[in-house]
């Protein structure tokens, strides 16, 4: 009888474990929702996606903190060549304005980079502690527990009407943006790594800002100055070297499903 409680106490402890996990990718994912969208309001979607880079510098710093085999990284020059060129790009991309004396570090580009530091966390956390979970499985756990916190934050931070009185085309854009940006895109994201790679997937990845920013300049009249061009160049070469030099020597397990 002793063997059988000393069992239920264990598989007790596992759960309890297993969920506080949750709760901590949770909260993390909560985080980056918010940050992403605010920053979204405070930025053009151009530099928003350019700052968003700086995600691969967090997930290096991340990667050796968690990972303790992914500190071979150090010794590559070439790879901390990469970070140190991505770090110049996030520099000059934010301070390029008319003072340089005065980075315009404001807040939005603080909300940006927040946002940024969040998603390197959270693919840090999913890949430490749910890593013999599915990743499309480990999202749609997260998802069914953090959509109903938005509600909920939004009920208590409005004295508004329940429902935003919003035209039609907005809660059409917003439906669209649901079953396209977060869907689609991460389903699509995932399902594409078992056949391109991860390297190629993330290399690819980086096109993101460029795609953003011909979008934006035609929508938004979004223009972007000759030195934050040579910042963002710096902080997607930089990317692009971190990137080949990492997954090369991390190649994605074999078997590893990501459908």
């Amino acid at each position: 009888m002793s063997g059988g409680m000393r069992k239920g106490r264990e598989k007790i402890k596992k759960v309890r474990g297993f969920v506080l996990k949750i709760i901590a990718i949770t909260a993390v994912q909560f985080i980056f929702q918010i940050t992403f969208t605010l920053g979204l309001f405070l930025v053009y979607p151009g530099l928003f996606t350019l700052l968003f880079q700086s995600a691969i510098i967090f997930s290096v710093f991340l990667a050796m903190v968690l990972f303790p085999d992914e500190r071979e990284s150090l010794r590559n020059f070439r790879f901390l060549g990469g970070i140190l060129i991505s770090i110049a790009g996030v520099v000059i991309t934010i301070s390029a304005g008319r003072n340089l004396s005065q980075p315009q570090l404001n807040l939005g580009a603080l909300v940006v980079i927040s946002c940024a530091a969040c998603w390197a966390l959270l693919s840090a956390l999913i890949k430490k502690w749910l890593r013999a979970i599915p990743p499309t499985f480990s999202l749609s756990i997260v998802y069914t527990i953090v959509t109903p916190l938005f509600l909920f934050t939004y009920l208590f931070s409005t004295d508004g009407p329940l429902i935003p009185d919003a035209p039609l085309f907005a809660w059409i854009l917003m439906f669209l943006s649901g079953i396209i940006a977060v869907y689609l895109g991460q389903y699509l994201h995932y399902k594409c790594l078992p056949h391109l790679g991860l390297a190629l997937t993330s290399n690819l990845a980086l096109l993101v800002p460029l795609v953003a920013g011909t979008i934006s300049y035609f929508v938004f009249n979004e223009h972007f100055s000759l030195l934050r061009l040579f910042g963002g160049l710096l902080l997607v070469s930089g990317a692009f070297i971190v990137i080949r030099i990492r997954y090369k020597q991390f190649p994605l397990p074999a078997g590893t499903d990501k459908s």
